[in-house]
């Protein structure tokens, strides 16, 4: 079904892949790793090797991440993987990298609609991460991975996100990279755009509900405009 701009009210943005630069970032580190022994890969292409392997990790980290989140546990999950990431942030403090042109988009739809930020990363990262790159005054709601009892794929943080910003849920738009955002968006009643931004491909985007398909968020504005426009 195509996008019915008439029936936007509201946009919830994922994080990662989505207004974050971080799936670069996890491929660059990756790739350093094995860059030592680049010369037995096919090509010595130590970057394509970390691109397959970031995609293929991220799919079992969101499923437990859900599994954990279905049993009570997402609180101990979330500490796990904070003190076991090796490039979490630190006292020295961090470069934190946004998706070229989402600030520009944020900045131009701020004007247009209120907007809020649905991610399963924790609290505390996804609130530095705000304050690092200045956009948290961007949101009108922040809904990070423990703020509700279920995160995505279940609706609930859609649900909430659109209640704090007093708008009907079906009058939402969910914009992000991977199909779980689009379930969260259909059990929601919300529309979905789907960024190919992150690691989300575009089949599984479309099959999971996707109204509209984006390179990235960099084109959500123009993508919003009337044709009258």
């Amino acid at each position: 079904m195509p996008l019915d701009i008439s029936r936007i009210d509201a946009i919830l943005f994922d994080l990662d892949g989505t207004i974050r630069d971080t799936d670069d970032q996890y491929v660059g580190r990756v790739a350093a790793l094995l860059r030592p022994i680049a010369f037995l890969l096919p090509k010595r292409d130590a970057t394509r090797l970390a691109r397959w392997f970031v995609m293929r990790f991220e799919g079992p980290v969101n499923r437990l991440l859900w599994l954990a989140d279905k049993v009570g546990l997402d609180p101990l999950i979330h500490k796990f993987f904070d003190l076991a990431n090796p490039w979490r942030r630190r006292a020295s403090g961090k470069v934190f990298y946004l998706v070229p042109g989402a600030e520009e988009c944020l900045a131009e739809l701020g004007l247009r609609y209120p907007l809020g930020l649905v991610t399963t990363r924790g609290e505390a990262s996804t609130r530095a991460f705000l304050r690092g790159t200045e956009i948290e005054a961007a949101f009108g709601s922040v809904v990070s991975g423990l703020t509700t009892r279920r995160g995505k794929p279940a609706p609930d943080p859609l649900l909430h996100a659109a209640a704090e910003l007093g708008v009907p849920a079906d009058r939402c738009l969910m914009v992000g990279d991977t199909v779980v955002d689009m379930i969260a968006a259909r059990r929601a009643g919300a529309q979905a755009v789907g960024l190919l931004s992150g690691f989300g491909e575009e089949d599984e985007l479309i099959a999971r509900g996707a109204d509209l398909l984006l390179a990235s968020v960099a084109e959500l504005p123009d993508a919003l405009k009337p044709k009258a426009e």
